[in-house]
Formats: structure tokens, C-alpha cells, sequence
């Protein structure tokens, strides 16, 4: 199927998703509506992130592909705060209602202005997976693994906490967000990084990859 038809049918599952979470009428149903809502998650960005390199210009497929992953952390940084306070002052159904609707203008988007691009060769199971014969890609999956799994914990915990133990107000939780802006700089900064060549015998592209996904990953970058 070409990137453009799987990223339409990735929004089309989270706008199932966020629909049947904004009707809810029992937690059961909404743990399996939010469940939907996240199945394409991955996918949707490894696709979307196939589809920026490939529009992107020559040389400058690093800063594409970050440019699109930073919409991810200034989602996370300007969304989830904004659905706090919207569920706090009017309805938590509201937020997922607004998110369905971000859902479908998505699907309008990008059947508007994304180009169609030819689909991936099909290696077959096997070929998927031939990558992880080889260490590198390990180390990348257990870095961003453990990276996210720790800024998850903290994004999903963060809220009781405060307000049960710090005894901080609904309203002042938002405030708590701001440790992801940095990350939203770092991602910007580190996708030009990628794209350099390599000078004085140092391949800083390669270095700056490396970078980039500790960023990503929300792990401490050394210099």
C-alpha cells in the first residue's frame, strides 16, 4: 500500500478511536477506545517519517524527518497541557472530541497536499526483520525503550502526584510541562547536525544521528 493510503488509514483508526472515547459511557469502553486510538502510533510515524525523507531535498533529509518528529513534542507540549485545563474547566469529553475532529482534518490534509509515493518493495517477513541480525539497531531500540518508557511514567504520573503529595491545584499541573521544551530545540538543532558532511576526518553527520536519537529517546546527549 503507498505511504500516503497507510498514513489516511492511520488517522482514520485514531479518528475511530477518539470518537468512541469522546461517547464513552464506561471505563472499559473507554480503555478500548483509547487502545484504538493508540494502535497506529508507531506505524503512523514510521511511515510519515519514509515520507519526509523522501520529499525532502537533497542534503537536508535529517532536518526533514526532525521537523516532523518535533511535531510530536510540541503536541505533547502544548496538547496535553490545553486538554488538562479544557477537561478541568469544561469536559474531558470535549479534549477527545477535539482530538477526533484534529483527526479528521488530518485525513483532509494530507489527501489535499501530500504527493502520492511509490510503495516500499516487499521483502517478506523475513527481510522486515534482517536488520536485527545486526547490533546497532538493538542499541537504538533499547535507548529509545527505556528513554520513553521513563518520560511516559513521568507524563502519566506527574498529575496525581503533584496534587496528592505536593499538593499543587488541578490548574497549575500544566506548568509541569515544561521540562519537554528543551526537546523540541534539540530535535530541531540535531536534524541540521545530521545533515553535514564530513570534515576534519569526523563524519559529524553520523555523530549528530547519534545525538538525534538520544534526544529523541530523552536521554542526556554528550558532547
Amino acid at each position: 500500500m503507498p505511504p500516503k493510503h497507510l498514513i489516511i488509514l492511520f488517522m482514520a483508526i485514531a479518528l475511530v478511536g477518539n470518537t468512541l472515547s469522546a461517547v464513552s459511557f464506561c471505563s472499559p469502553m473507554l480503555l478500548v477506545a483509547r487502545f484504538i486510538s493508540g494502535l497506529p502510533h508507531g506505524a503512523f510515524f514510521g511511515t510519515a517519517t519514509l515520507i519526509a525523507k523522501t520529499l525532502a531535498d537533497k542534503g537536508k533529509e535529517a532536518q526533514s524527518v526532525s521537523m516532523m518528529v518535533m511535531g510530536q513534542t510540541v503536541a505533547n507540549m502544548l496538547g496535553v497541557p490545553a486538554g488538562t485545563l479544557l477537561a478541568e474547566a469544561m469536559s474531558w469529553r470535549l479534549a477527545f472530541a477535539i482530538l477526533a475532529a484534529w483527526a479528521l482534518m488530518t485525513i483532509v490534509v494530507v489527501i489535499s497536499w501530500v504527493p502520492s509515493i511509490d510503495p516500499i518493495k516487499d521483502a517478506g517477513i523475513k527481510g522486515q526483520f534482517r536488520f536485527l541480525t545486526h547490533p546497532g539497531p538493538w542499541l537504538i531500540l533499547l535507548a529509545v525503550f527505556f528513554g520513553n518508557s521513563g518520560i511516559f511514567c513521568w507524563w502519566s504520573y506527574v498529575s496525581p502526584w503533584l496534587q496528592k503529595t505536593g499538593g499543587w491545584s488541578a490548574t497549575m499541573v500544566p506548568d509541569a510541562d515544561g521540562a519537554r521544551r528543551p526537546r523540541a530545540c534539540g530535535r530541531r538543532h540535531r536534524g541540521r547536525q545530521a545533515d553535514r558532511p564530513v570534515e576534519g576526518g569526523r563524519d559529524r553527520g553520523a555523530i549528530a544521528r547519534h545525538r538525534l536519537v538520544r534526544t529523541v529517546a530523552g536521554l542526556p546527549v554528550a558532547r
